[in-house]
């Protein structure tokens, strides 16, 4: 029987989290069990590019080829004439990752995506819940699209945010830092 190459990469990468970088939090944080341990709990991509429809199905698409997930899709509550909003207008979509599929795209976007940014700084946008978050304006980033860079053109680009079971901003980025490039200051 053969494997996916990326569920046995997240395997790994689960792995490196049960027996390495729980230990390591263990003792940074002073938890009193090891079930007290943060871990990645779930990340949310949405993209809400605006404007047409055309634009907002190639987000669809573009998050559907990142995630290996169906988009959920976003529609206006109510209508606002000052937004020009009509009720049940289609405004995006977005995804929600968990489990397995969590860690294959926490493994893809750490190896192939971040390292393809053009200016590499640490990461920094954290909300006082420890959630960490990211907007990526240019899709170039993500090697998945590369054979549909000329169809998403309408894409305003792809919010990203990683949530943990913790909810102190200095326990995540303590979490964040075993995997991301974390600027604590």
């Amino acid at each position: 029987m053969h494997k996916n190459p990326l569920d046995i990469m997240s395997l790994c990468l689960h792995t490196y989290h049960t027996h390495v970088v729980s230990m390591d939090l263990l003792y940074k944080c002073n938890a009193s069990s090891p079930h007290t341990i943060p871990r990645p709990s779930h990340c949310i991509l949405h993209t809400m590019p605006g404007g047409d429809t055309p634009g907002i199905l190639a987000g669809g698409v573009a998050t559907m080829l990142l995630t290996g997930q169906q988009p959920g899709w976003t529609r206006a509550h109510k209508a606002m004439a000052g937004f020009r909003l009509r009720e049940h207008q289609l405004l995006g979509c977005r995804v929600t990752l968990r489990g397995r599929i969590l860690w294959n795209y926490i493994h893809g976007f750490v190896d192939m995506s971040l390292p393809r940014r053009r200016v590499f700084v640490a990461l920094s946008s954290w909300d006082t819940h420890g959630v960490w978050s990211m907007g990526c304006q240019d899709l170039v980033l993500f090697p998945q699209l590369e054979h549909i860079w000329d169809r998403i053109t309408g894409v305003g680009g792809i919010d990203i945010h990683m949530c943990s079971t913790t909810s102190y901003k200095d326990i995540a980025m303590c979490l964040w830092s075993a995997y991301l490039p974390v600027k604590t200051g």
